[in-house]
């Protein structure tokens, strides 16, 4: 197994190049996220991937980056997955957009402030009336 690593310095990242592949960790409370590409890839774009993730990984645990939250939360994490990439394609970046997909809320909408109920909450019903609303509203918005 052929390894090197260096470290991008304020990213707070580590890149590492194992059996060919790349992969930029980072770490936070007692967890460690990785993203992992070709070695063709450019180490800069799998950081900021990683950093998009990780911010919005915090912001929808409040902050709480530990193994047992993230195990208790695993739901939300798989959506988050789900909403960064799609097949090995990057779809999103911005920690706030891909939180007010993950959390169903608007962008720049306060969870505190009661404008909708986290997923956790609704009944399979009001679940998918809300997806629902969300399809329709995006196709409007997309001009579709």
């Amino acid at each position: 197994m052929s390894r090197k690593t260096k470290s991008l310095g304020k990213s707070e990242a580590e890149v590492c190049v194992v059996d060919g592949l790349l992969c930029v960790v980072r770490a936070g409370g007692d967890v460690r996220v990785a993203i992992v590409g070709p070695s063709t890839e450019s180490e800069l774009v799998l950081s900021h991937v990683l950093d998009g993730f990780f911010s919005a990984l915090a912001g929808i645990l409040h902050g709480q980056l530990e193994r047992r939250v993230i195990l208790d939360n695993l739901e939300l994490v798989m959506l988050l997955i789900d909403e960064l990439a799609d097949g090995g394609r990057i779809l999103e970046t911005d920690a706030a957009s891909l939180m007010s997909r993950v959390l169903m809320r608007e962008p720049g909408e306060d969870p505190a402030a009661g404008g909708g109920q986290a997923i956790g909450e609704l009944t399979i019903g009001q679940a998918l009336k809300q997806a629902r609303e969300q399809l329709v509203s995006n196709l409007s918005q997309q001009g579709m």
